[in-house]
């Protein structure tokens, strides 16, 4: 998914959650094809964008000095997608949420994420949603963090589903989200299939195939392609691919299979076809949308489509070129430049500048001097039965890329962050609105129940209308009660009065904190109430 998605090896082998190799200076022992020169070039490198069949994304960073001699450093694995822009030199590092782990959090995580916390029901404005969907964090040159976005926006503060810091550390909250929509009925039955596919030109291109049953029996499939713009000026080929070969291919409607086969170059004749899988010539089904790869030295143009018979997928290719990619940072080097590589049967990437190649066979190796210059690549391991190549980029000067990942390579007793995100937060710095002051008839009053004085305080001043007084009494409750099912019906009571008010957003949040600490039907019925009229 993308990405959770968003979206996302690792750092620094100490950092939890992250895998691969420490990101840091040039390994002195790295392979070197000749004699290095002692006037210390830039740093080039390709930077290979991946995602596997768990939806992890990862970014593989292959650095090389190419002088006299071409020096090839190990590869380098980052998770998320790290993007570098050229012109200004920037990086931009995209992160998905992983909703499985979202109150899986180290201590002092908790704590700030506690202290961020917006008021009960003022999200709104510049607040974000725990937990995240997308985390996206620029860097300039230098490796310094620039801004940090969560879903689009930089946080004032984070909406928390609950009200009580222990229930949103334990979880329990997850099923008080009202029933299951009743069939009305709209759909009896939706299934969404999202796939990551493709990277160029700076842009990310993911696709949703929506099979979907109407109560009536009507069925309803349909393929929505969509584009992400990862760097800046993201942009896709505009070329009309004139005298493009391809082929298009027919298929279950249920499924869709756009990958390109191995050998596709032989589909367009028909030599890589196998029984009752023959190319064609025009697809079945209209074409909804489209996507751009680089393949084997070829830009390749994919479309999809789908109806209630079939699902459609046509692929057409023409030799690639620099003119025909959107970006310089492309790697859409022309095959003659490296003329050893015209009919490889590895897959393989040009820079634009066609200075170097990357090739991954079975021993990756990069190239120089038109294939003369070789270097063997060490430490790119992924599985490439379970992991696919969405793009590669080329940088004829790396190092901000490498500077980026290197500073988020924090120790990871230091690392406040969720598990799944290497990049510390940019917490906000937020102040929950003060609780008002007590009523003068309750000033000086104590409560030897454990908190239930003051809860029953609470309750008459709100059945008396006095809402200042009795939010104030509810939190003289909640200060010293421990009993959860005292703590339950003093966050009732607090629903009630946001209810009241008119703030429903806050009176749910209360009501799920009341139903996570003790079982309440009345409660149970306001939240379902709530929650039915905001459907």
């Amino acid at each position: 998914m993308l990405v959770r998605a968003f979206i996302l090896g690792s750092v620094l082998v100490s950092v939890a959650g992250c895998r691969g190799r420490d990101v840091g200076p040039a390994n002195p022992a790295a392979s070197t094809a000749a004699v290095s020169p002692t006037r210390a070039p830039l740093r080039s490198g390709f930077a290979i964008y991946t995602i596997d069949d768990s939806g992890e994304a990862g970014t593989w960073i292959v650095p090389y000095v190419l002088a006299d001699a071409l020096r090839a450093e190990p590869a380098q694995r980052l998770d998320g997608w790290w993007v570098q822009d050229d012109e200004p030199a920037r990086v931009t590092a995209w992160h998905s949420g992983e909703e499985e782990d979202a109150w899986d959090l180290p201590e002092a995580t908790a704590a700030r994420l506690w202290d961020a916390r917006c008021a009960p029901g003022g999200g709104g404005g510049d607040g974000c949603t725990w937990p995240p969907e997308q985390v996206k964090t620029s860097f300039d040159a230098e490796g310094r963090v620039r801004e940090q976005q969560v879903d689009g926006r930089v946080c004032s503060c984070f909406a928390l589903p609950v009200a009580d810091r222990a229930v949103l550390l334990s979880g329990d909250h997850d099923g008080f989200d009202g029933p299951e929509d009743e069939e009305s009925c709209d759909t009896a039955f939706h299934d969404a299939d999202e796939e990551t596919v493709a990277l160029l030109g700076g842009e990310l291109w993911s696709f949703t195939l929506y099979n979907d049953l109407e109560c009536d029996g009507t069925r309803e499939l349909d393929v929505d392609v969509r584009e992400m713009s990862l760097a800046l000026g993201a942009a896709s080929p505009k070329t009309g691919l004139e005298g493009a070969e391809g082929f298009c291919r027919t298929g279950d409607p249920d499924g869709l299979a756009w990958e390109l086969p191995e050998r596709f170059e032989d589909e367009s004749d028909g030599e890589g076809s196998t029984a009752g899988d023959e190319a064609e010539e025009e697809p079945a089904c209209g074409l909804d949308g489209e996507f751009w790869s680089v393949r084997r030295g070829r830009l390749v143009r994919t479309q999809v489509g789908t109806d209630l018979l079939n699902s459609c997928v046509c692929h057409e290719w023409t030799p690639v070129s620099p003119k025909a990619c959107p970006s310089a940072a492309d790697a859409c080097g022309r095959t003659s430049a490296f003329p050893a590589l015209k009919g490889a049967p590895d897959e393989f990437w040009i820079s634009a500048d066609e200075r170097a190649a990357l090739v991954l066979s079975a021993t990756p190796t990069l190239l120089a001097g038109a294939g003369r210059l070789r270097a063997r690549v060490d430490g790119l391991t992924w599985d490439r039965r379970s992991t696919r190549i969405l793009g590669v980029r080329h940088h004829a000067h790396i190092d901000p890329l490498m500077r980026a990942g290197a500073t988020t390579a924090t120790a990871a007793e230091e690392v406040v962050a969720p598990l799944w995100l290497p990049v510390p937060l940019q917490w906000p710095t937020t102040t929950v609105p003060p609780v008002p002051p007590l009523a003068a008839q309750d000033r000086g009053r104590g409560d030897r129940r454990g908190g239930r004085e003051w809860g029953n305080r609470c309750f008459s001043h709100f059945k008396a209308r006095r809402y200042d007084a009795a939010e104030a009494a509810c939190a003289q409750g909640l200060a010293i009660a421990t009993d959860e099912a005292v703590r339950g019906a003093i966050f009732h009571s607090l629903g009630r009065i946001s209810e009241a008010r008119g703030d429903v957003d806050a009176a749910l949040v209360y009501y799920r904190t009341s139903l996570a600490l003790r079982p309440d039907e009345a409660t149970e019925k306001r939240l379902e109430r709530l929650l039915r009229a905001r459907r």
